[in-house]
């Protein structure tokens, strides 16, 4: 397929009539991927902002879970990035497993989260933070796709209740989309999740309840309660900025670093000697001793 000078390869659709695909830069000769906007994303569209304007204020935006920008452009009337190479697996086509890796999947959600922290300081919102937006690189970080991009697509699937009444995302959008993202990886099920379209609409109208008691007895109670939180269905109680779910996830994680190294530490010799009803008349026999002595040595 050809778009213009550049030859198309591994094309990927991306929600909205969109595509993401591996060419070569005909200025450069390197391989590099493109964006490419749904089909009349090349027209004006002034309240929205060029899409070499885009191009400058991600340029702007480091962070190793974002791709880096190296240009951007028109072509046959279709508005495209151009970024740097990558190669991997999307999280929504990897493979279920028996059991989640939760530490793993903490660690992954965290660095897309830091990448948003980055992303929204910049003013730049993704609008459709999901699995099919997740790169798992073959060589390198994990990456968040296709940022900022959505003025450049058509309508997209609702991720938050508030892409129902907003549908060019938000803050709160992107991140309650990433905390759908893990309760997924942590739980295996994705509350919102419907077969069609329209049955996601309806759980995300109707405001699926999950309250702590709902998710995995195995999780620790703290990751049940931040789940419960950060998917909420009332708003007001809900996690809105990628700062606060970032820090958040930090103190989970060291905390299971934590639980794990004590569970992985040999029981203390002669463990009993710990228990309360143990300890404490053992250390009053052990004063009232040590004073009978000191008696006797008068």
């Amino acid at each position: 397929m050809r778009l213009g000078d550049y030859t198309l390869r591994e094309c990927l659709p991306i929600a909205g009539g969109g595509i993401d695909a591996l060419a070569d830069d005909p200025l450069t000769g390197r391989e590099i991927r493109l964006w490419i906007g749904a089909p009349g994303s090349g027209a004006a569209r002034a309240e929205l902002g060029s899409v070499e304007e885009l191009a400058q204020t991600l340029a702007r935006v480091y962070h190793a879970s974002l791709p880096r920008v190296l240009g951007a452009g028109i072509v046959e009337d279709r508005a495209f990035l151009k970024v740097q190479a990558y190669r991997g697996i999307l999280l929504s086509d990897r493979p279920p497993t028996e059991a989640p890796d939760v530490p793993a999947s903490l660690d992954l959600v965290r660095g897309i989260g830091a990448g948003l922290v980055k992303a929204h300081r910049a003013g730049v919102i993704h609008g459709a933070v999901s699995e099919a937006e997740i790169l798992v690189a073959d060589d390198g970080p994990t990456l968040l796709l296709h940022l900022g991009f959505g003025p450049f697509l058509g309508a997209r699937p609702p991720r938050s209740p508030e892409d129902l009444d907003s549908p060019g995302g938000s803050e709160d959008s992107d991140v309650f989309g990433l905390a759908r993202v893990l309760v997924r990886l942590a739980t295996g099920e994705d509350p919102f999740a419907g077969g069609r379209p329209e049955d996601e609409e309806r759980l995300l109208r109707a405001g699926v309840r999950r309250e702590p008691e709902d998710f995995p007895s195995e999780l620790p109670e703290g990751l049940r309660r931040f789940l419960h939180r950060a998917v909420h269905f009332d708003r007001s109680r809900r996690i809105h900025r990628a700062e606060e779910l970032v820090g958040d996830l930090g103190v989970i994680r060291a905390s299971w670093d934590a639980l794990s190294a004590v569970g992985e530490t040999p029981l203390p010799f002669f463990p009993w000697l710990l228990r309360r009803r143990v300890l404490i008349p053992l250390a009053l026999g052990l004063v009232a001793a040590i004073v009978a002595i000191l008696r006797s040595c008068r």
